[in-house]
C-alpha cells in the first residue's frame, strides 16, 4: 500500500488499531523519519513506535523477521515505493514515498534551456523525490516548444517517469524516439544506471545544487573497471557466490547458476550468505579471489572502486561465462 499524505497515514493506523508499529528509511532520510514518528506520537497517544537504526537501501529492504520478533501491527518505509521483486510482501507494509518541494530556478531553467536547444528529443526522467519537479519541467520545455518524452515505469504503482538504481523501464520505454536524457534528482546515483545501459547522452538536472551534471567521463570511468573486472574473474580460480537473505535481494537460483557455471570452468566455488556486502565483511574471506553477487546489480557499480577484489553482478557474470555480450548489456 501506497500512502502519500501524513493526515491519511495517521489515519489509517488508528482505523486499523494498531499498537505497535515499525518505522524504517534510508539513512538519507533519517531526520524525515524522526519527524513523521513525532507527528504520529502526537496525533496517537496510545501507540508504540520502534524506529530502524539498521542499514537501509530502499523498497527492496524490508526486514520480514521484525513482524514475528516484534510483534508488530504495521511497517511503514519512508522514501520509495513497493518493490516488485520482494519474496516477503506482508499486507501491512506502508509505503511512505517523500517528494522535495523545491522548484526549478529561473537560472537552473536557462542551463537547461541552452543545453536543451543542442537536441531534437528530449527524454526525461527522474527519482522519486523529485517526481513533481520532472512533471513541471516536461512542461516548461513543451511551452517553449521542445519535443519531450516521459513515459510510466512497467510496473503500476511506481510514478511517471519514476527510475530505480535497478529499474530504468521508464527510460528504456522512450530511449528510441530521444536523443538526449535529462533526469531529474540530485546526484548521479539514479542517471549512472541511465547512462550504463543506454548509450545515449545523459545529463543529471540536479535541483537541489542547482547544476546540470554530463555522465559521459562518469561513464567511460565506470565502463572500463567494470571490462577490467570481468577479466580479472576470468584469471581468478577461487570464486565465492553471495546470496543475500533481504526479501528483496534473494535470488537463490541466480547463485546456484552462477555455481554450477563456474564449476563447469574447474573453479573452486563457495557460496556465501551475507546481508551487507561491503568491502569490510569481503576482507575476511583472505583466499577467495573474486565474487559473484546475486543480491543488488548496482552494488557492483557504484561500490566498485571500493571493492579491492572483483564482485560482479549478475549481468556482468553473463558476460564473463560468454551468454552475453559486454556491449549488450553495456551499449
Amino acid at each position: 500500500m501506497i500512502i502519500t499524505d501524513a493526515k491519511k497515514l495517521i489515519e489509517y493506523i488508528k482505523k486499523q488499531g494498531a499498537q505497535r508499529i515499525f518505522i524504517q528509511s534510508p539513512n538519507g532520510f533519517r531526520s524525515k523519519l524522526i519527524y513523521l514518528a513525532d507527528k504520529i506520537e502526537r496525533e496517537i497517544k496510545e501507540i508504540e513506535i520502534i524506529i530502524d537504526g539498521n542499514l537501509n537501501y530502499g523498497g527492496c529492504d524490508i526486514q520480514g523477521n521484525v513482524f514475528s520478533l516484534l510483534d508488530l501491527d504495521i511497517v511503514i518505509h519512508v522514501g520509495h515505493t513497493p518493490f516488485q521483486h520482494n519474496i516477503i510482501k506482508p499486507e501491512n507494509v506502508i509505503y511512505y514515498p517523500l517528494f522535495e518541494n523545491k522548484k526549478i530556478t529561473k537560472k537552473l531553467y536557462l542551463e537547461i534551456y541552452k543545453l536543451a536547444k543542442q537536441y531534437n528529443n528530449i527524454g526525461v526522467v527522474n527519482s522519486l523525490q523529485y517526481y513533481k519537479q520532472s512533471l513541471e519541467l516536461v512542461n516548461q520545455l513543451q511551452g517553449d516548444g521542445f519535443q519531450v518524452f516521459i513515459e510510466k515505469p512497467v510496473y503500476n504503482y511506481m510514478f511517471k517517469g519514476q527510475i530505480l538504481g535497478c529499474d530504468i523501464s521508464a527510460a528504456h520505454k522512450i530511449k528510441d524516439k530521444i536523443d538526449v536524457f535529462f533526469v531529474v534528482s540530485s546526484g548521479v546515483f539514479h542517471a549512472l544506471g541511465v547512462a550504463l545501459w543506454i548509450n545515449k547522452p545523459t545529463f543529471v538536472v540536479d535541483i537541489h545544487n542547482e547544476r546540470i551534471i554530463d555522465l559521459e567521463k562518469l561513464r567511460r570511468k565506470y565502463l572500463s573497471k567494470i571490462a577490467y573486472n570481468i577479466e580479472k574473474t576470468r584469471e581468478c580460480l577461487k570464486i565465492g557466490v553471495i546470496i543475500s537473505p533481504k526479501s528483496g535481494q534473494f535470488n537463490y537460483m541466480s547463485a546456484r547458476f552462477a555455481y554450477d557455471e563456474l564449476k563447469k570452468l574447474r573453479k573452486k566455488v563457495y557460496l556465501i550468505s551475507m546481508e551487507n556486502i561491503t568491502q569490510e565483511q569481503l576482507s575476511y574471506f583472505l583466499n577467495i579471489e573474486a565474487f559473484i553477487q546475486t543480491a543488488c546489480p548496482r552494488l557492483s557499480i557504484d561500490d566498485i572502486f571500493a571493492f579491492e577484489k572483483p564482485v560482479l553482478n549478475m549481468e556482468q557474470f553473463l558476460i564473463l561465462i560468454g551468454k552475453k555480450k559486454f556491449e549488450e548489456v553495456y551499449p
